[in-house]
Formats: structure tokens, sequence, C-alpha cells
């Protein structure tokens, strides 16, 4: 022991230096990274053990959609759709000025937390006042963001939760039959895997609800992302939208958000 201790006095241990300036990450290496994201490589076994799990899930949930996806109550064709946001003093501006080019409009008044069938509202009245005053169909955003972050876990545990998962759609289809809304978006992320069928729930109770009051449900999905199950969030929704965009971000260099050779 005591010549280890020595060794250790005179021979220290060679430690990475935590102080030096973090690398930078190159495009060539964060490219090659992407590739292997998107495309794993499996072998043949995996390959027959994934198709035979992905038959027995394909059958499971299309029974489980199978009554809602028989019903679509489609948008307007060749519909412009605007997002609007409450954070930005432009955007109520914008809206006004392009309203009567616009066919929907989903505003961003809706969030939850995941904590029971909690449902928050963050309706802005400029917005309101915009739209009660022109002929657009009008579908709010629900998002489970609140505080200014994403609860994946906890809505995923709502959406598990039957009792939960009921008082929420109700909850929520109420208060867009009070505001006479045309339909609901959901962009719901940060999801695991395995909360995809849950969510597939959700959404059929969802649309059965709101069908019922001649509303429709629309759907934000994120690409490469397996809590979307876009196989059938596809017959389901009466519209989705692929959150097409980040190629270029606040923290980027200059660029478009979404380049049409990129998209």
């Amino acid at each position: 022991t005591l010549a280890l201790a020595g060794m250790g006095v005179f021979m220290p241990v060679d430690l990475q230096d935590v102080f030096k300036k973090r690398p930078s990450v190159r495009a060539a290496a964060l490219e090659a990274w992407k590739d292997t994201y998107v495309k794993p490589v499996y072998s043949e076994k995996q390959k027959k053990d994934l198709a035979r799990k992905r038959e027995v899930e394909r059958r499971r949930r299309a029974r489980l959609i199978d009554d809602a996806a028989e019903t679509v109550l489609l948008l307007p064709k060749d519909a412009a759709v605007a997002f609007t946001v409450r954070d930005d003093p432009a955007a109520a501006a914008s809206l006004e000025r392009h309203v009567g080019q616009i066919d929907v409009v989903i505003p961003d008044w809706f969030g939850a937390s995941g904590n029971g069938c909690e449902l928050v509202e963050h309706i802005d009245a400029p917005t309101q006042r915009i739209l009660d005053s022109h002929d657009v169909l009008v579908m709010p955003r629900i998002a489970n963001f609140t505080d200014q972050k994403w609860h994946g876990e906890q809505f995923a545990a709502m959406m598990r939760d039957d009792t939960n998962r009921r008082c929420f759609v109700n909850k929520l289809v109420t208060r867009l039959d009070q505001l006479k809304a045309d339909g609901v978006n959901v962009d719901v992320e940060e999801l695991a895997p395995e909360d995809s069928e849950p969510l597939l729930e959700l959404l059929v109770e969802l649309k059965n609800a709101l069908h019922k009051r001649g509303m429709r449900l629309t759907v934000c999905v994120s690409f490469y992302d397996p809590a979307y199950d876009l196989e059938f969030i596809g017959q389901l929704a009466d519209a989705v939208f692929v959150m097409a965009y980040d190629q270029h971000y606040p923290a980027s260099k200059p660029g478009p958000i979404s380049g049409k050779a990129w998209f």
C-alpha cells in the first residue's frame, strides 16, 4: 500500500484537463451521426423479430382506431394554415394584416402539465378579437407545455389513466365548444416510444368527442420519433402537420428554418 501511495505521489495519474475549451462538433461528424441515427443497421434475425412484433402491434392498433378512422372532416382544399404565438408582440399585428389570406388559424391557447386532467388556458384578447371578426376556421393548439417546459412523463401518465384521460378529453372539448372553435390541434412532445399507443387512445377518444360536435382533430408530428405512430395517426386525424423545421434556429448560423432542398 505504501509503495502504491508513493507511486501516486511521484507518478500522478494523467487526468483530463476539464478546463479545456469544449471541442466543437464538426459538420461532417454530425452528418455521419445523423445518418447512423435515422438508418439503424439490424441483423436479419433482428429484422424478422421487429417485423413480427410490428405486425402484432399493427393488428392491435388497427382495432383500436377502427371506428374512429372511418370518418374524416377534411380541411378546405389547398388550405393556408397559420400557427400564431402569444409571446411575440408582432404576432397579432401580422395576423391582422394577413388573415384575409388564411383559411385556418391555430392559436396557442391551451397547455397541459399532465397533473390529473388539468387544462391551462392562455387565450389572448387581441388574437381572439381578430378571429371573431373574420371568416376563418379556428382550431386552438393544446400542447403538453406549461411553465416554459415540456411535460412528457407527466402527460404520458395522464394518458395511461382511463379516468384522467377521459376527464381531460371532456374538459378540453367542452371548452372548445364554448369558444365555438372548429376543432383542435394536438402538439404533444417529449414522449417515449412506449407512449405511442396511449397517445393513439387519447386521439381516438378526442376525435370521437370532437366529431359529435362537428369539430376537427389535427395533430402535429415530428421527424424520426417513434412516439408518433405515423401509420395510424395518419388514418385517425383529420389533418396531420409535420414539424419540418429547425434546419436553422436561434443558436445556429443564419439560414432558412426549412429550405426546400433540406425539407
